[in-house]
């Protein structure tokens, strides 16, 4: 075993030697009044089974007691960015409420984000520098959520102890708190959720004769018949003079990876499943699928309501987007920080949400922008643990929404500026949620061969669907197989030493 694998894993044989004394911190501080239930969860790799057995103390650790003193120093906690997610004040918000819920919890420090390096990714980058440098919580969107456990820097939350309420799926909307588990171990727990709507300018539509479709959510034939009335296209190549619907591409493939709405934004509205984290790969090419696909490729292709970003393209000039009175209808998480106050502010009604178009299938796109988990490489499992449990009675009072169904009510003391239509829309958009769960880099494999083909060959939904399926397949299957191969021997003693 090299140094930095032989490092790892003597660090998870210390959290997991310390796992079972964190039962008791954990549990009273989610309310928990049962003990674990692992029953119907699958095994325990042999990795971790080997860890397990080396080490000595895990029997006799559940004896200890938990009344310790608080560690000296607080828990570090490493945030990393989520696109379209929240600032950098709401990350420090729902860190510092959670360090200060009450005098026994453990408090917490926010570091600075973590950045990949040396064309490593982010998980990677993490592992490699983990060992100088304190790491107690990751905070962290679904998209990173697999890189970081290839990397061994979570601690199996279903294993370790009860985490009571915070892992009991009804308690979150749907499918949020199954967006932290990986081969049906729960690895970490939702904290604020992104849903993607149709943002509208209501009094527009009306001036059109266009039905306002908060009354009743528009199929996709109808939000292809409105786009059409209000996108006008005079003979100016860089755009059009009046967008019916904003929708966002890359004019260079080979330099910018960004869509927005993304493919699987429109997929998902159409009713379609997305590929899971096992596989599924064949949902790309369900008629849901195409159907979303069509959607977008209408609104790039048949309509022409596209504005084309370029290298040059700053992000000022797509929040000044937002604003313009020629852009009718949009879509982008409600909740993003970097635009929030540029679409709601406390005196503008003048966009409202809805449903994006779709059938009766239809779900609501979600981001999981925030999740928490308890790294691996803690020298304080059972005091994480407990902080991780503050974070999830706590994070309602710092962000909107929060993935926890109970932080409802709290939405609009977050956010002041929404108005009640925008709270009941947020509700039932949630109520109908699914989860985004792709990975960064599947992210950008699917937009290289759905979203990019289509807008920029214009290749038929079908051809370009077909194409990204396999793709995602065969890259999957490559993954799996790095996964699988045994580490590297340690390397041997320098020539003319042995």
């Amino acid at each position: 075993m090299n140094s930095s694998n032989q490092k790892l894993a003597i660090t998870r044989r210390r959290f997991l030697a310390l796992a079972t004394a964190s039962a008791g911190i954990l549990a009273a501080a989610c309310g928990a009044d049962e003990s674990p239930d692992f029953s119907g969860m699958p095994a325990l790799t042999e990795r971790q089974k080997q860890v397990l057995e080396e080490s000595a103390d895990v029997a006799s650790a559940g004896s200890r007691s938990t009344r310790v003193p608080l560690p000296s120093q607080p828990l570090k906690v490493h945030p990393l960015w989520s696109t379209f997610g929240p600032t950098r004040g709401q990350y420090r918000g729902v860190v510092n409420r959670a360090g200060s819920l009450d005098e026994a919890a453990p408090r917490l420090e926010m570091v600075r984000f973590r950045q990949a390096v040396d064309g490593n990714t982010i998980g990677r980058s993490i592992a490699l520098m983990a060992d100088t440098e304190p790491l107690d919580l990751l905070v962290f969107p679904a998209e990173a959520l697999q890189d970081l456990e290839d990397n061994d820097l979570l601690v199996p939350l279903d294993k370790v102890s009860d985490v009571g309420e915070a892992v009991k799926s009804e308690n979150y909307w749907p499918g949020m708190l199954e967006s932290g588990r990986i081969k049906g171990r729960q690895l970490a727990i939702p904290l604020q959720a992104g849903p993607w709507l149709l943002m509208y300018r209501e009094k527009q539509l009306e001036e059109y004769g266009i039905a306002d479709p908060s009354d009743l959510p528009w199929n996709a034939e109808q939000f292809s018949e409105n786009t059409s009335r209000l996108t006008l296209v005079g003979g100016d190549s860089k755009g059009a003079d009046q967008y019916g619907f904003l929708q966002m591409v890359s004019t260079d493939s080979t330099n910018i990876s960004i869509s927005v709405p993304p493919s699987w934004v429109w997929m998902v509205a159409a009713g379609s499943r997305l590929p899971d984290r096992e596989g599924y790969e064949e949902a790309l090419q369900e008629p849901a699928a195409i159907a979303g696909l069509g959607v977008m490729n209408d609104l790039i292709n048949r309509h022409r309501s596209v504005y084309k970003v370029t290298r040059t393209t700053s992000g000022r000039q797509i929040r000044g987007l937002i604003n313009d009175r020629r852009v009718l209808m949009m879509s982008f998480p409600v909740n993003s920080g970097w635009f929030l106050s540029t679409w709601r502010d406390a005196v503008s009604n003048d966009i409202q949400l809805a449903a994006l178009p779709g059938g009766d299938r239809r779900r609501t796109p979600t981001e999981v922008h925030m999740m928490v988990g308890v790294s691996s490489w803690s020298e304080h499992t059972d005091f994480a643990m407990a902080a991780l449990a503050n974070m999830y009675k706590s994070v309602g009072d710092q962000v909107f929404p929060s993935a926890v169904r109970a932080d409802l009510g709290m939405m609009a003391t977050v956010a002041p500026a929404l108005n009640p239509a925008d709270t009941v829309a947020i509700q039932a958009a949630l109520e109908r949620s699914q989860p985004i769960n792709l990975s960064k880099v599947e992210k950008k494999l699917l937009t290289e061969r759905l979203d990019s083909p289509i807008a920029l060959e214009q290749i038929a939904p079908e051809e370009a669907a077909k194409g990204a399926a396999e793709a995602l397949l065969q890259f999957r299957i490559a993954e799996q197989n790095r996964r699988n191969r045994p580490p590297a021997p340690p390397p041997g003693p320098p020539p003319g030493t042995g």
